[in-house]
């Protein structure tokens, strides 16, 4: 192979020093050692720990490539078990090519939920790639996958298996919604990376309801639009939230604090740093937990409403890719009783990682945060579950109904008329 030539989307032969990679993985391990907060979800032991990073350490000294190297660090910290802990590479993941297409696993079977080519549809079944089933790409990538819930699983390999692709043309098969088998042909080249979307927002005047759409958190103006929706819609009766898909960022305060016009709680927290803990909340409300010391809890005070928040009806559409911030938003409204949620069960992940970024665009994040409902049950792995269940089918993609809307819609008519 020449110097520079592009595989997988990416220049695979670029190297990183010894010095470097030893330094991001003792770092990793101190923050580790330090931080982390979730060892019962751990497929190894807080004792074990020294084990694991002997292991590390030999697999590091011995590989040179920077792709090899990343690698080995998502598949080290993917043994943590733990969505908010991570390796990140900006440099390569930026030069990778994606597939242009997410699916999901309904009924057995792999749905396509969104698309960026106009030969694979909206509730076609997905059943190769590259020539590989799903369950070998599954089974390819599970060494690198960080969460625990089976379903946010499903989801994050679906992240990796652009790491494993060597050609720029995709070849996929799919079963149409005829049941016909069908060869398509993907040219990830022409592909935009990732799928953009922002926040939406629509009156449905029939029943003097608004409707805020916000994809993600992560960027302040999904909330900042969010919030001028909500001005447009704050004389009405009811507002509908969506967050499905919405993986999360910073917590979405203001907005919460324009919808809740009750009393409410934030997580129950647990950290193994004190000061962490310290830094995040203040002394208020933290107190040391177990005999030795080892964690450190916070139990927030109930927070009093903003004057002037809504008064009308809440409802929140939740799926199973509503993860971390949008969690924070879909518990407080939640556990309060001031929304009524609809959809599917949360993701079940959030809480501030401990972040340290080298440079050359690499950084590692440590969940050092482990959240309980209000009251201590657990979250971690579970999610929240909806008041009204309801989840999209294989049909109601191929014939574009959305079930979980059309439920709230549904909700709100029967309120109207009680």
């Amino acid at each position: 192979m020449n110097r520079g030539e592009v595989v997988m989307g990416f220049v695979r032969d670029e190297i990183l020093s010894l010095e470097k990679r030893m330094y991001i993985i003792s770092k990793t391990y101190w923050a580790i050692s330090t931080y982390f907060a979730h060892w019962e979800d751990s497929t190894f032991e807080n004792r074990q720990l020294d084990e694991v990073y002997y292991e590390l350490l030999q697999r590091a000294m011995a590989t040179e490539g920077r792709y090899e190297f990343a690698l080995i660090m998502k598949e080290f910290i993917a043994k943590l078990n733990n969505a908010h802990s991570l390796y990140v590479d900006r440099k390569l993941s930026k030069s990778l090519l994606p597939i242009g297409f997410t699916m999901r696993l309904i009924d057995g079977e792999w749905v396509v939920h969104q698309s960026h080519t106009l030969d694979l549809c909206l509730g076609d079944v997905v059943q190769t790639i590259q020539r590989d089933s799903i369950e070998t790409w599954i089974s390819r990538t599970n060494p690198y996958v960080r969460a625990k819930n089976e379903v946010a699983r499903q989801s994050e390999f679906q992240t990796l298996i652009p790491w494993f692709l060597e050609e720029n043309i995709l070849e996929v098969t799919v079963l149409d919604a005829s049941g016909e088998s069908r060869l398509i042909h993907i040219d990830r080249t022409t592909l935009p990376i990732g799928f953009t979307f922002e926040t939406q927002g629509h009156f449905i005047k029939e029943l003097d309801a608004g409707y805020i759409g916000v994809p993600s958190f992560n960027a302040p103006q999904f909330e900042e639009r969010a919030l001028d929706f909500y001005e447009q819609y704050q004389n009405s009766t009811s507002i509908i939230v969506d967050v499905r898909d919405n993986g999360g960022g910073t917590t979405p305060i203001y907005l919460m604090q324009k919808l809740l016009n009750v009393p409410w709680h934030w997580w129950t927290e647990r950290s193994r740093h004190a000061d962490w803990m310290f830094e995040r909340h203040g002394a208020s409300g933290c107190r040391q937990l177990a005999v030795d010391g080892s964690y450190m809890e916070f139990v927030g005070n109930l927070e009093v409403p903003t004057p002037g928040a809504f008064e009308g009806n809440v409802i929140i559409l939740t799926d199973r890719y509503t993860h971390s911030a949008a969690e924070d938003f879909t518990m407080a409204l939640k556990v309060s009783g001031r929304a009524v949620v609809i959809g599917e069960q949360t993701a079940g992940s959030t809480g501030m990682p401990y972040m340290y970024s080298f440079d050359d665009d690499i950084q590692i994040a440590i969940g050092s945060i482990r959240s309980y409902l209000p009251g201590g049950s657990s979250f971690e792995g579970i999610g929240i579950k909806p008041d009204i269940a309801v989840a999209k089918t294989k049909r109601d993609y191929i014939e574009q109904r959305d079930p979980i809307y059309d439920a709230a819609l549904n909700f709100i008519r029967t309120k109207k008329d009680s």
